[in-house]
């Protein structure tokens, strides 16, 4: 599984480039969890979203969870929302 904060980079600016990643992926039986602050201008939210979708649809179970006024940071509650999206990614 796996729990991202803020993704970004060239796979992000070209989410297409991940389709061969979630096909070869798909049938594992990953889940994951993409924290996304709502306020963080450096980072592609419409390739987020298509990147969640993508999961999704090649049969990863995923949550976006979008945090409100943040900015590309950690959230001052991020050990309590990591821990419980680690739980939610090993059931």
């Amino acid at each position: 599984g796996f729990v991202v904060v803020g993704p970004g980079g060239g796979f992000m600016d070209d989410v297409e480039q991940w389709q061969p990643l979630i096909e070869a992926a798909g049938k594992r039986g990953l889940r994951g969890v993409i924290f996304l602050g709502e306020a963080d201008n450096t980072i592609p939210h419409d390739g987020i979203e298509t990147l969640v979708k993508m999961l999704k649809k090649g049969g990863i179970k995923c949550k976006l969870i979008r945090i409100p006024d943040l900015r590309h940071e950690f959230p001052a509650d991020f050990g309590e929302r990591m821990g419980k999206a680690l739980a939610w990614v090993m059931e």
